[in-house]
């Protein structure tokens, strides 16, 4: 776990309410969250979360234990997982949560292969609703093909 430490806000942090930011990087990249109150992380993969605040005085995570007001944090969770920060100012306080979905998921090789015009790309996936497939050609970051959304039942899904 890697922390980092800053230094405490100017005087006027006890008078006002606090305020927090999180942000979750992935191998899948960034994302600030702001209305995205959840992140997709494949079984193995690290990530780390940052918080921020502003305001507050001091701050916990979700076991109790005092942070600093600033600070990230590194894991690779093996289950889905909420993190919950708790900044506070005297008795005003602001929470910042985040839900981790811990995913894996693979694709049947034989459905990629198909004399079709229109084959079939199907494959299993387990700690989500729903996944979204993307298509590269070798070499290239951006993708040939996206297709987002595609629900998962029974642990399985298709692509059409």
């Amino acid at each position: 776990m890697l922390l980092m430490v800053m230094s405490p806000r100017g005087a006027d942090a006890a008078t006002s309410k606090p305020s927090c930011s999180l942000t979750v990087t992935t191998p899948s990249g960034t994302v600030k969250i702001d209305d995205e109150k959840g992140v997709l992380l494949r079984k193995g993969d690290e990530m780390t979360i940052e918080w921020d605040s502003t305001n507050a005085t001091k701050a916990f995570d979700d076991d109790g234990d005092e942070i600093a007001l600033s600070g990230s944090s590194t894991s690779s969770p093996s289950k889905t997982s909420t993190y919950t920060y708790r900044f506070v100012s005297g008795s005003k306080k602001a929470i910042c949560e985040i839900v981790v979905s811990v995913v894996t998921g693979s694709v049947n090789d034989a459905s990629l292969s198909s004399h079709s015009s229109k084959p079939t790309i199907s494959g299993k996936a387990t700690g989500t609703k729903t996944v979204q497939v993307e298509i590269y050609q070798e070499g290239k970051t951006k993708p040939l093909f996206v297709k987002k959304s595609i629900k998962v039942k029974n642990n399985s899904w298709k692509v059409k």
